[in-house]
Order: C-alpha cells, then sequence, then structure tokens
C-alpha cells in the first residue's frame, strides 16, 4: 500500500505538506493539492479518512430515482451488497463542471473513496481519457475500458438480444428491419448498432443506409423517420431504447399506421413501463438487478486484489403485443429500394 512518506519522496515534498494536501487543508496552493492527489491516484494510494470503507456511484445521463427508471434496480441492488459486506455507498450526480474541475484520480484520493461504479458516461466525457492514469478500483457499466488492471467492465450482451430480435422478426415474415438509434457517443449505443449491422447481414436480409434513423433529438425527427421508413416498404423497427420505441409507436399512429398490423416494434431495456404501453412494448431485457449486483461483485474483486477484466449479461427477446406478422409480404419483398 502507498504510503504519504512515499508520496512526499517522490515529489520533494514535506510529509506534511502532503498530508495537508489530501486532507484538503487549505494553507497548501490548488496547484501542490492538484500534484499531490494525481500523483497519490496514480500509485494507487487510498484514505483512511473515512469510517468504513465507501463506495462511489456516479451517474449521469441516466434517471434512477423512481422505481421506473432504468438505473433504479442497477442502484439499488449494488447499495444493498454493499450494505452485506460492510460497505457505505454514495450517489453521486456527475456534472460536467465536476469533471472540468479535477481529474477522476484526484478526486477520489481527496474524498478517500475506496472504489466507484460509473454509469451513463458517453465517451466524450471529460473523465473517461483520465481513467487509465488513475489506480483505482473501478467497474463501468456498458462503455468502453481502458487496459489495466484497476478497472473492469460488466456489459450487456447486445449481439444476442439484437440477434434474437433481428430472426424473430424474420420468422414473422419481415425483410425490411429498420434501425431508430441514438447518437455514437454512447458506448452502448455503439454496441447495438453494430450488432444490428452485423446481424442483418448475416441474415441475408435487405437492406439500404436509409434503413437506419441516428437522431439525438428523437421528439422532433421521429414523424420524419417513420415517413422515410414507410417509403422504403420497412415493415419492422428495433429501437435501441424502450423510450424511443414509445415515441417511434406515437408517430407510427399519427401517420395512420397501426402497431403491429402495420409496423412491428421492439424496443430496448425492458422498463417497467414496457408492459403499460399500449400496444404492450416487444422489447430486449436487460437484467438490472443482475447488473447491479455484478457491479458490486466485480468492484469487491478488483478492492481485494482480483484482477477482471469483463462481466458479461444476457439479454433476451421479450415477445408482446407491439410485434406481429408482416402486411403485404410479397408486396414487400417487389418494392424497390428507394
Amino acid at each position: 500500500m502507498t504510503t504519504v512518506t512515499e508520496i512526499a519522496n517522490l515529489l520533494n515534498l514535506s510529509k506534511s505538506t502532503v498530508s495537508k494536501a489530501l486532507n484538503n487543508k487549505s494553507d497548501v496552493s490548488p496547484e501542490t493539492r492538484r500534484c499531490v492527489l494525481e500523483t497519490a491516484s496514480s500509485l494507487g494510494y487510498t484514505s483512511s479518512r473515512k469510517e468504513k470503507k465507501t463506495l462511489a456511484v456516479f451517474i449521469k445521463n441516466m434517471a434512477y430515482q423512481r422505481s421506473s427508471d432504468f438505473g433504479y434496480e442497477i442502484v439499488h441492488a449494488f447499495s444493498k451488497y454493499c450494505e452485506k459486506r460492510d460497505y457505505s455507498c454514495e450517489v453521486i450526480p456527475l456534472t460536467d463542471d465536476l469533471q472540468y474541475s479535477r481529474t477522476y484520480g484526484a478526486y477520489m484520493v481527496e474524498q478517500g473513496y475506496a472504489g466507484a461504479l460509473l454509469l451513463g458516461l458517453s465517451l466524450i466525457d471529460p473523465w473517461i481519457s483520465t481513467f487509465k492514469s488513475a489506480r483505482i478500483p473501478t467497474v463501468l457499466f456498458d462503455n468502453a475500458v481502458p487496459k489495466t488492471d484497476s478497472i473492469a467492465s460488466v456489459v450487456c450482451d447486445a449481439d444476442k438480444g439484437i440477434d434474437e430480435a433481428v430472426q424473430y422478426l424474420r420468422s414473422m415474415g419481415h425483410t425490411r428491419i429498420g434501425l431508430l438509434t441514438g447518437p455514437s457517443s454512447s458506448y452502448a449505443v455503439k454496441q447495438r448498432y453494430r450488432a444490428y449491422i452485423d446481424t442483418v447481414s448475416q441474415a441475408e436480409l435487405d437492406f439500404d443506409d436509409s434503413y437506419i434513423g441516428m437522431d439525438y433529438d428523437y421528439f422532433t425527427y421521429m414523424e420524419q423517420r417513420i415517413q422515410q421508413f414507410i417509403k422504403n416498404g420497412i415493415t419492422s423497427i428495433i429501437c435501441t431504447s424502450d423510450v424511443r420505441a414509445q415515441w417511434a409507436i406515437a408517430a407510427c399512429i399519427n401517420q395512420g399506421l397501426r402497431v403491429p398490423q402495420d409496423m412491428s416494434i421492439i424496443g430496448y431495456d425492458d422498463l417497467p413501463s414496457a408492459k403499460q404501453y399500449t400496444p404492450r412494448l416487444t422489447t430486449i431485457h436487460q437484467d438490472r438487478s443482475s447488473i447491479g449486483k455484478s457491479c458490486f461483485a466485480v468492484l469487491d474483486a478488483l478492492i481485494n486484489g482480483i484482477p477482471i477484466d469483463s462481466v458479461v449479461i444476457k439479454t433476451r427477446l421479450i415477445v408482446r403485443d407491439s410485434t406481429g406478422t408482416a402486411p403485404n409480404t410479397e408486396q414487400q419483398k417487389k418494392q424497390p429500394l428507394s
């Protein structure tokens, strides 16, 4: 375990200066404090200021406070297992201001956290580039992971879920399957996009770039995308989230289409509200309780010196009422690409 003395010797500072910097005392310059914190982080220093080991859960771009939110069960399960193993757990909404104010490692050392779970970060978040230099036990959910012994990932198997969705739609007579997705700054969305491309190609189904609608603001562009899909003879759509699927259903209805008689729609996540949509949503299920449990198990292993790379959580298709047999299958096959 790295000591204050080792940090002081490396930086040619006194032990008292290093100790003050680590404990956020006011009589240390901001530059010295930043240097001490980042050096301590790179050496794997852990503070003993807290009465018990405390884990941080940083959350961005993910709702988690209500039982209907995607992150709720993840955080609940993670916190539950923290209690069982005698850890404290603090949930921290992650802002850009915090990320720009100091590096991930510096913040972790400053606050005395033993490890952290990060949920919902995009590939362009400021902290992403600072993870590699921090030797602090860290778990990322559904995100790219730098190759270090202190960082691991828990991911959901997009390939399996998307493959099941495509094969199911194909069995129902659909040969033109569209994709409604979000921006490529999300690692999870990129994986779902890639899985769709690979699966449609392997299934030798019709495909054209116009079969994909990629928008951040799906509220504004959804009806435009549905019109594009209708023009191209698409009879089924896979969405990279349940919320996006809900808006797709609304846009189809506004275009005079019936779901699923005229257009089949599949979501992704299986939020509690998926069963309450009209029609009830066919979707790709992610076991959020297992995600939270696995994230804790992996982080606990890292804290105890067990090297782990990644854990993959299986997904599965849940068939409900928003999908059905392809309409006018023969006409669909004959319609030319636009």
